[in-house]
């Protein structure tokens, strides 16, 4: 079960996602198909693993430790999801 502040994170990578790919001229991307139609489904993939790629390394003792678990956490559910033909993403 995903807790509060993961689906919050989950939340901003999705719009997030759906940003850039309609800055890349994908207009009719929404949240409902960014995971199942295969164009969307690829693009944002390769987006999460970038961005998971990204997050820095942060030592155990540091205040933004969980916030950087949290996005690393909503990646991988993100990615499994899409991995899993997309469905229902929230």
């Amino acid at each position: 079960m995903s807790t509060p502040k993961t689906m919050q994170c989950i939340n901003t990578l999705i719009n997030t996602g759906i940003k850039n790919l309609k800055i890349f001229g994908y207009q009719n991307v929404t949240i409902h198909n960014i995971c199942s139609d295969q164009v969307y489904r690829s693009m944002f993939y390769r987006m999460l693993k970038e961005t998971y790629e990204q997050l820095p390394e942060i030592p155990v003792s540091s205040e933004n430790i969980q916030s950087i678990k949290n996005y690393r956490n909503s990646i991988i559910i993100l990615q499994r999801k899409i991995n899993n033909n997309g469905g229902n993403i929230l």
